[in-house]
């Protein structure tokens, strides 16, 4: 999935709506991510900005999932500035906040904070750290513990630089583990 969103965003293309829904395995067992409907695109406009505008606010309203109009993303999984619906500042570090939250629900089980409602989590995401993957379950590795703190940061510039930064310490972890193992 890493790999995935590292490809776009080297093209300038951001997701904003990465989730595990929106990743499925390819023929090959690789994965591939899904729905790109509130991507941006280099040099184009803001598309979801209006067009999308009643439709995510109609989700809302049948959903109780009230929020300051225009917030991009699927609460759970978008980060403080998406909540926020600040377009400016949802680059392709929102994505790595994501990544982090789908790490965390891999490894816990849930995710990242619970909520009743979105106005209850865009305070959480604006107000709280999500607490550490190792402390919801003490199985999870250290390790990835702190990646996953890592990506969800409030802060977006605490968080790792890119997708390939995610990739790589996933990828390190991997190797470190089948080393551990093997001694």
């Amino acid at each position: 999935v890493c790999d995935a969103v590292r490809y776009a965003h080297a093209r300038g293309v951001v997701h904003r709506d990465l989730k595990p829904e929106n990743v499925a395995l390819g023929e090959f067992g690789e994965a591939v991510v899904l729905d790109w409907g509130l991507a941006t695109l280099p040099g184009q406009e803001e598309a979801a900005a209006d067009p999308l505008a009643a439709h995510i606010q109609a989700f809302r309203d049948a959903s109780d999932f009230q929020t300051i109009a225009g917030a991009l993303g699927t609460p759970g999984y978008m980060s403080p500035e998406a909540a926020l619906g600040d377009t400016e500042a949802t680059g392709t570090r929102s994505d790595v906040y994501s990544l982090g939250a789908i790490l965390f629900q891999i490894l816990t089980g849930r995710l990242p904070h619970t909520f009743e409602t979105f106005p209850e989590l865009a305070m959480k995401l604006l107000k709280e750290d999500a607490p550490a993957a190792a402390e919801i379950d003490g199985d999870v590795p250290e390790a990835l513990s702190d990646l996953c703190a890592a990506c969800l940061a409030r802060d977006p510039d605490a968080r790792p630089a890119t997708a390939n930064a995610v990739a790589e310490a996933i990828r390190t972890w991997q190797v470190e583990r089948e080393r551990d193992r093997e001694v």
